[in-house]
């Protein structure tokens, strides 16, 4: 498809009554303007990067006299933590890490856990006055319990796409995140640029569904870093340096960007005076508003 050309799918029909209650349908500049005047559209991809991540094993007692610890993190069981531990907690920490764009110091303690006591032998004697051994001495079960605080540190100037962040991400990646961290900056990753509508769609659509009045606007938008958020996009030599276990963290939980190219949709729908945009998603199938976050 030419990307300068917009594919129109409305009837004669539909575009009567279109044209009687709205003076027809919008132009394309009229279209593209309501796309990036649109909040959720205006809105920039951040990442949220704990100043501190808290990870000491906390002991339980054991009915044997012993103890174990609870609530421990599977990924820091070990002295050496590096970025593919820390993304399991938090990604985009593990991206700028890996990018050079924070430093990450860990101080690591180690405590051994005793799951079971020692036990010494048990004797016994028999009838001719003869002692033996009933149970064998036993020596003590333990393990190392690794605790870690990494606190993170910027490098670099400052810039105005790190802000100082008192709350966290309102949906924390995983529960390690909830529990472990401190909150440290909000970054400005990337700002959306409209690039094109693909298609235009009635109710009289084939393979979409569009509800009678309304249009379904297909459009593609693409990714532009700030210079702390290249690492999270594809086609940025910051990307390609990436560890490769690094670039294929989902970026709902904070990793990097798939692609740079976004596939989107608009719905419109006449309000009597012109049009008004119903609801704006991911992908180009509109699912009624349940597609997620852009």
């Amino acid at each position: 498809m030419r990307f300068d050309v917009i594919r129109w799918h409305v009837s004669a029909g539909a575009a009567l009554v279109l044209a009687s209650a709205c003076g027809g349908p919008p132009s394309k500049q009229t279209i593209q303007k309501m796309i990036t005047s649109s909040p959720k559209f205006q809105a920039p991809l951040l990442a949220y990067i704990p100043s501190r991540i808290t990870l000491i094993p906390r002991a339980v007692g054991l009915p044997n006299g012993g103890e174990t610890v609870a609530g421990y993190n599977p990924y820091f069981r070990t002295l050496d933590v590096d970025q593919n531990n820390v993304a399991k907690i938090s990604p985009s920490l593990a991206v700028l890490w890996a990018a050079g764009v924070v430093d990450v110091a860990d101080a690591a303690t180690v405590r051994t856990m005793t799951t079971a006591p020692a036990t010494p032998a048990k004797e016994a004697v028999d009838e001719d006055g003869r002692s033996y051994v009933v149970e064998r001495e036993k020596s003590a079960s333990t393990f190392d319990a690794v605790g870690h605080i990494l606190t993170v540190r910027r490098l670099g100037e400052a810039s105005a796409d790190w802000v100082k962040d008192d709350k966290g991400p309102p949906t924390p990646p995983n529960q390690w995140y909830r529990e472990s961290t401190t909150p440290g900056w909000v970054v400005t990753v990337a700002r959306r640029r409209f690039v094109r509508i693909d298609t235009i769609l009635d109710q009289n659509s084939i393979n979409e569904h569009v509800d009678p009045g309304e249009l379904l606007v297909q459009f593609t938008y693409t990714w532009d870093p700030t210079p702390a958020g290249e690492p999270f996009v594809p086609g940025t030599d910051a990307y390609d340096e990436l560890p490769e276990s690094l670039r294929y963290i989902s970026v709902f939980d904070g990793g990097p960007l798939r692609s740079r190219e976004q596939a989107a949709h608009l719905v419109l729908r006449p309000d009597g005076l012109g049009w008004k945009v119903a609801r704006m998603g991911r992908d180009w199938r509109d699912a009624g508003g349940v597609n997620g976050p852009m």
